[in-house]
């Protein structure tokens, strides 16, 4: 029997693996059957710098890593600056937390720029990439620019990220009340954006560019989606363990940087990674990316 005919659209949406494991979704979920709604609601978009909603974080438990930022930041910190200097670590964070969280008004510093150049240089020194080719990103960042970390110093940022992220997210999850069905493999972590056209079903996909956005919360991902009149909403959705490694930086573990987005700095792929579509789930077109 085809459990897509006898349930409704809110329960369809809310048994999408990126979902199923959510108590926010479950929320969303019972809602819509007490107000007898065909689909889930989705947070609303707003002015200014977006936010993850409270009732996500109260449900999900993301407070975590609110409450343990300080102590995640000094941990980052310091444990960088023995693997590469205290002056490295430091310009890092402030980069991130200075210019790139500031949204599209700083990211075209020359600062941004460069560490754009130290993953793309990463990226090929180690061979990770054969050539500019091989790496699925569609933005292209001037030869000229000169890195401001070596491929080193990138190579040791990502292994502190994942070693933390391996860490400390099964804790996260040992304290949310469905503890019991949960594992690292129930984390998802996702995109917003808008575009002109859906990706075609199993196109390869792409990242736009050696640094790029994504969120263990996804009230916040929903607000991004819908900031167009004219494009499409779409949310794309990545398993945890298919980023792990190319986590450049997380929100809660870097010094001055502000953490109601939940945000993963993910670098580029470089073996083939396909869209697979999931439907339209309260007026977002959702996609699995695997």
């Amino acid at each position: 029997m085809d459990i897509k005919k006898i349930l409704s659209k809110a329960g369809q949406t809310s048994l999408l693996p990126q979902y199923e494991n959510s108590e926010t979704m479950y929320e969303r979920f019972s809602q819509a059957s007490l107000e007898e709604r065909d689909e889930i609601a989705r947070a609303e978009n707003e002015r200014g710098y977006k936010l993850t909603d409270n009732y996500e974080i109260i449900a999900d438990n993301l407070n975590f890593f609110i409450l343990k930022k300080e102590e995640f930041e000094k941990e980052f910190l310091w444990e960088l600056s023995q693997r590469i200097s205290p002056s490295s670590a430091e310009k890092f964070c402030n980069i991130v937390a200075q210019y790139w969280a500031d949204g599209k008004t700083k990211r075209d510093f020359i600062e941004v720029k460069r560490l754009l150049a130290s993953v793309k240089n990463y990226l090929l020194g180690y061979r990770i990439a054969s050539s500019e080719n091989n790496i699925k990103v569609l933005c292209e960042i001037d030869n000229d620019i000169e890195p401001n970390f070596d491929d080193d110093e990138i190579k040791e940022i990502l292994n502190l990220n994942r070693e933390m992220i391996r860490g400390y997210f099964p804790q996260w999850l040992e304290t949310r009340s469905n503890y019991h069905s949960l594992n690292t493999e129930s984390i998802y972590c996702r995109r917003g954006l808008y575009l002109k056209q859906i990706f075609e079903e199993k196109s390869e996909y792409f990242e736009w560019d050696y640094i790029n956005s994504y969120s263990i919360g996804f009230t916040v991902t929903e607000k991004f989606a819908q900031m167009t009149k004219n494009d499409i909403p779409v949310i794309i959705n990545k398993n945890l363990s298919d980023i792990e490694h190319r986590v450049l930086f997380f929100a809660p573990f870097i010094k001055g940087m502000p953490v109601r987005q939940f945000e993963l700095g993910v670098i580029p792929h470089c073996n083939s990674m396909y869209c697979y579509n999931q439907g339209k789930h309260g007026g977002i077109d959702e996609f699995l990316i695997e």
